[in-house]
């Protein structure tokens, strides 16, 4: 479903784009990219912000560091 999908691999979808030409225009390997999409592999800060100036600002690196526990008042 369409929900399982990282905000990444959607986007990537949406845009008609592979893993391979958007792993180029960011300077990396698919395989690298394939990590990301699949929410095995977290980028760096730096990373995740080159893909958001990739993308327009759709895929944001707050995308790939959120996490399901909740967050302590002070982390929030």
């Amino acid at each position: 479903s369409d929900e399982s999908l990282t905000p990444l691999a959607r986007w990537l979808r949406d845009n008609g784009k592979t893993q391979a030409m958007f792993a180029g225009r960011v300077g990396t390997s698919q395989s690298y990219i394939a990590g990301l999409c699949a929410g095995d592999r977290l980028p760096s800060l730096r990373f995740a912000q080159k893909i958001a100036v990739v993308t327009s600002g759709q895929v944001m690196p707050e995308d790939f560091f959120e996490t399901s526990e909740p967050q302590p008042p002070e982390a929030a």
